[in-house]
């Protein structure tokens, strides 16, 4: 009976050590947001931002990039409007031009994006990610 009881306290002395470590670094390793986050895009173009942010999921963009933390962060757009024009970011999303090339087979799986309604959308908001 007392092997049993210090396996027991060792076990949980264990879950609680491992749980501690857990919670020190996802509080060290993540990012901390202002405390005015939801004041950070101008209300105006919060519709147009709401669309593209909605268009971007639903074209399952986010199965390889994220926006602000949201979705794949092997390849983050955080910034995109700052690095390339509207018509260069298009190419890129629908696997056109000079990103061919540099996509390789993902150009193929891109190209069905080419005809969709909602590109406009995303490409606008992707702009707009400065």
């Amino acid at each position: 009976m007392l092997r049993e009881t210090r396996a027991r306290w060792l076990a949980a002395a264990t879950a609680v050590v491992v749980v501690a470590h857990a919670a020190l670094f996802a509080w060290l390793h993540n990012p901390r947001l202002p405390a005015d986050a939801d004041a950070v895009a101008p209300a105006a173009d919060s519709a147009a931002d709401e669309a593209g942010r909605r268009a971007f999921a639903e074209m399952n963009c986010t199965m390889c990039h994220s926006i602000a933390g949201q979705g794949n962060p092997a390849s983050r757009l955080d910034g995109v409007g700052g690095r390339l024009d509207r018509e260069a970011i298009r190419a890129w999303t629908v696997g056109d031009g000079p990103a061919r090339e540099a996509l390789g087979g993902m150009a193929q799986m891109k190209s069905r994006y080419a005809d969709d309604p909602r590109l406009d959308a995303v490409v606008e908001f992707l702009a707009r990610q400065r």
